[in-house]
């Protein structure tokens, strides 16, 4: 967020089915790799594949894994 805020555009994609610990650990090293110091939290900017779930951009990485889940088993 912090580099969003300063209007610089930072991040990956992620695969929302992989497991949680992996999905953290991307987390923190997009976070590391911030063009803003000290960087600490984390938005949700797509939401490709999710269809009508109406995520935020706040929404927590447990509940987006479990979303993702349950649509790839549909």
């Amino acid at each position: 967020m912090a580099a969003y805020n300063n209007g610089k555009l930072h991040g990956i994609w992620m695969d929302a089915c992989a497991e949680l610990d992996e999905i953290r650990e991307q987390v923190n090293k997009v976070l590391s790799k911030s063009p803003e110091e000290d960087a600490e939290e984390y938005a949700i900017h797509e939401f490709e594949g999710f269809g009508a779930c109406g995520l935020s951009e706040y929404e927590g990485i447990e509940h987006v894994h479990e979303l993702a889940l349950f649509i790839r088993r549909a």
